[in-house]
Formats: C-alpha cells, structure tokens, sequence
C-alpha cells in the first residue's frame, strides 16, 4: 500500500486508485495528484509519479516506531530477514536470466502430495530454544551481515530447507546484544520492506495477524507477489522474547496448496520453550 500526505492537514492518505484527488481527513483536493501531475507529464506514469510523490507502508511504519526501536530492531530486523529473502529466490532471479524452463522447473512445479504424509519430526533449531515439527532436515546457512548489523547481534543462527520444486523453508533465531530490546512491529515492518525492495517482484499484498507461542506476543504475516510472471505467497512468523528475534519463513507458488498445508503445518507446530 503507498500513501500520499495531504499538505494541508498531514494525513497520509491511502492509494486505492491512480484517480486520487481529495484527503480523506480534511477533504480538500490534494497538492500531489496523479491526474494534475500527469496532465504536466504525460510521457510518465503512476509508477513515476508514486516514486516521487508517494510513501510505502514500510517508510509510514518507520515514522510511527519509537526512535530507539526505530534505530535498532527495525534496521536489523530488515536486514536479517532481508539477507535470508533475498537468499530464497534468489533462484528464480537466475532463472530470469538462464530462461523461461528453468522458472517452470522451480515455480510452476507443485509440492509433492506425499510432504504431507511423511514422517514429521520435532527438531530443535541450533542451539536456540525454537522447535518445529519438519518432513525434512534444516541445513545451516551463513547470512553475511553488514557491519551495522555485527555491532548489535550476538549471536544469529540461520537453517534453510530448499526443494527442487519451489517449497522454501527458512528459520532464523537473533540474539541481540544487551541493552537491545527487540521491537515486533519493526521487525515486521522491516521485513516487509525489505522484501517490497527485491527486483523483480510486483503486485505485492500482505496482511498481518497478532498471535501468541504460549506467552510470547507474535506476528503471522501472509505475502503475496508475483515473481516475474508467478505468482507467489510467503508466509512470515516472527516472534519478539526481550533480545530475541525469532522469524520462520515459507514460500511456495500462489496455487500450490500442498505447499500451503506444508506451511500452516510447519509454522503452527512452532514452540518455544522459555516462556
């Protein structure tokens, strides 16, 4: 969602269409409007004019942070989670490049039926006191992070399934440094825009729903976008315990819906342990 702020008044206004031309809070026409500003440029389009006019949901939720929160976990939180998209699909940005069959291979293919019905076990992510019940094996990955990053987090722990046919699994646990507080509207705020960021991505809708693991306040974000021509959907847990980010990330294709029950299944069997 991209707003535009109202000169007079101050309200950031939603975009629901191109034709927005009153403030809904004042309701006075809007010094920033796509059609004025069109009639003066008419060789660019709404895509032009939002880049210069308009603000993300990322950036409005960036504003409505408390300064600290907004200078530690939200910065991270985007990184982390940013680093470990980025990481995902990957794939598929090759893909763009290597041709069309290798984007059918990875995205078009549906998750076998058969995920459901194997042997699903508890496991116990690294040395954090996260565990979900997988079909499968979690392989350790290494996200580079920026030097910002370093000076706040203590110790991250980052686990990866990736399968051939485009179900992606990917289970991060930060421990920040003390005296940081993790923030669960940054984190989810930074999340999101990080991933509203990556090339190659469009169409992008997502929703939030609060939730607890056991006593912990957490947040279950459902994204969809197109990748290229495809469309996908991520499913996005992340949970806040005073210095620890927990996030659990699936992503499969939009019409896969094994790959959904996969993921309500994995992230529903969330627990962790000190409450």
């Amino acid at each position: 969602m991209l707003y535009i702020k109202c000169t007079q008044c101050g309200f950031n206004n939603p975009v629901k269409s191109e034709t927005i031309l009153f403030c809904e809070s004042c309701n006075k026409k809007l010094e920033h409007n796509f059609k004025d500003w069109h009639k003066m440029h008419p060789d660019k389009t709404f895509d032009d004019f939002s880049k210069q006019y308009c603000i993300s949901e990322f950036d409005l939720n960036v504003q409505n942070l408390p300064a600290q929160n907004r200078k530690r976990t939200f910065r991270v939180a985007a990184i982390i989670l940013g680093s470990a998209f980025v990481f995902l699909i990957i794939l598929g940005a090759v893909g763009y490049y290597v041709g069309k069959r290798y984007l059918d291979e990875n995205f078009k293919t549906q998750t076998n039926q058969t995920l459901l019905t194997e042997s699903w076990k508890e496991v116990q992510i690294g040395k954090s006191d996260l565990q979900l019940k997988l079909p499968f094996a979690l392989e350790k990955q290494e996200i580079p992070l920026p030097e910002a990053a370093k000076n706040m987090i203590d110790t991250m722990e980052s686990y990866s399934h990736l399968s051939d046919n485009g179900f992606k699994v990917m289970v991060s646990v930060a421990n920040y440094k003390e005296g940081i507080e993790t923030n669960l509207d940054g984190a989810v705020a930074g999340s999101i825009g990080e991933m509203q960021k990556m090339q190659g991505t469009s169409d992008f809708k997502w929703n939030r729903t609060d939730t607890l693991i056991g006593s912990l306040k957490g947040a279950m974000s459902v994204v969809n976008f197109k990748l290229l021509t495809y469309p996908m959907e991520v499913k996005l847990l992340t949970v806040c315990n005073k210095n620890i980010l927990y996030q659990i990330f699936t992503q499969y294709s939009e019409d896969d819906e094994t790959g959904k029950k996969a993921s309500e299944r994995i992230i529903s069997s969330a627990t962790i342990k000190k409450n």
